[in-house]
């Protein structure tokens, strides 16, 4: 018995686009614009040209306010540093800027976005770096997890707003055409599995990360399988229930909060603690630290709900269609920005002046030489 639908796996987070179609900068069922800006600047790609930049639990969305095509979609998982700099503005001139630094496909991207309203720009940059950390660390919703930290004591460690609808016992894992005995544990985000004799041997599944539930007729008899999207790693889960009564429910359960968490998905991040000396307009912060999430305890800082979670976009632009390559290209630009290369971070190559080289005898390497009298053995001695 197959119990599949037609299920949309979420590429938002883990994507670098450019100039993507208005289908795809639609928010995806879950997806959450904690707040966005106007007037900011694309240095990189767009000079002079004013766009809007939306944060989401997923991405960092800009786009062109005068064209559409010229947008950019910067998943939260391909974003690995954000920090603050000066930056040459066309609009400004020299100017504080925000830096993103991503990387998606092999290549590495660097993203510059100013803002004209300096006592706003604060609160962008602590925006953007709350939101990032927010979703760093409540990987666990999105996540299949293998031999990780499920339980706390004997029993599954919850994640805020989980709940455990079923737990069950004696079920067997038939991974590797070996059967191992433990506990399944289905919540209202994921199913857990972990073995009884040893609690490290486990499995956390998130519901978003499903293609497919069945049950399927195996050497071991009848089971219920779990398979995974291919880029999540494509992995087919068996497990075996007994009795037969108790597998069929365990599977139309956990295809009733399946197809639920895809209609309404929960990524995990539930509130934000902005960090920051800088003060928020219109926001009052505790001046408590706190943690980025605890479970039992109230948010530290809730970011006010933007009025409209849709994406305006105007459609007032000239375009022209490529049929060499099938790419549009902007006009008023003359430049296509289909593959980011005005993004891509260019290494820098290094001027080592070799005078500066010289070899050690301690360590029987070439090393930049030391100042007058040190020695590599001397430094390791104070160590």
């Amino acid at each position: 018995m197959s119990i599949s639908t037609s299920i949309n796996q979420i590429w938002q987070d883990n994507e670098v686009c450019f100039d993507i179609s208005k289908s795809a900068l639609q928010l995806f069922p879950g997806e959450i614009i904690f707040d966005h800006f106007n007037n900011i600047e694309d240095i990189k790609g767009s000079k002079g040209e004013s766009g809007t930049l939306s944060i989401t639990n997923l991405r960092i969305i800009w786009f062109s306010e005068k064209n559409i095509r010229r947008n950019i979609s910067i998943g939260q998982n391909c974003i690995f540093a954000v920090t603050s700099r000066s930056a040459q503005s066309k609009l400004m001139g020299i100017t504080q800027s925000l830096y993103l630094f991503a990387a998606y496909h092999q290549t590495r991207y660097e993203f510059i976005f100013t803002y004209p309203q300096k006592p706003e720009l604060g609160r962008l940059f602590i925006t953007v770096k709350s939101v990032h950390k927010a979703y760093s660390t409540s990987r666990m919703y999105r996540e299949i997890k293998i031999r990780g930290a499920v339980l706390n004591g004997t029993e599954l460690d919850l994640l805020p707003e989980e709940e455990i609808k079923q737990k069950i016992n004696g079920v067997c894992n038939l991974s590797n055409n070996i059967g191992n005995i433990g506990i399944m544990y289905i919540t209202n985000i994921r199913c857990v599995w972990h073995a009884i004799n040893n609690e490290n041997f486990n499995v956390s599944i998130p519901y978003i990360q499903i293609s497919e539930v069945k049950l399927k007729n195996t050497q071991y008899g009848n089971a219920l399988v779990l398979q995974t999207f291919s880029k999540t790693g494509g992995y087919l889960l068996g497990f075996r229930i007994d009795p037969l009564d108790l597998l069929k429910k365990t599977a139309k359960e956990i295809k009733s909060y399946w197809r639920i968490a895809n209609q309404k998905p929960n990524f995990g991040i539930l509130s934000l603690s902005l960090e920051g000396k800088e003060e928020l307009a219109n926001a009052e912060t505790p001046k408590t630290p706190g943690p980025e999430y605890t479970k039992p305890k109230p948010a530290i800082f809730v970011l006010p709900e933007v009025e409209s979670q849709n994406i305006i976009i105007n459609d007032d632009f000239e375009m022209d269609f490529n049929l060499k390559d099938g790419t549009f290209s902007d006009k008023s630009s003359g430049e296509n920005r289909s593959k980011g290369d005005c993004y891509v971070e260019m290494s820098k190559s290094l001027n080592v002046n070799d005078n500066c080289i010289g070899w050690d005898p301690d360590l029987g390497l070439a090393i930049e030489k030391l100042s007058e009298g040190k020695t590599a053995f001397g430094l390791w001695k104070l160590i």
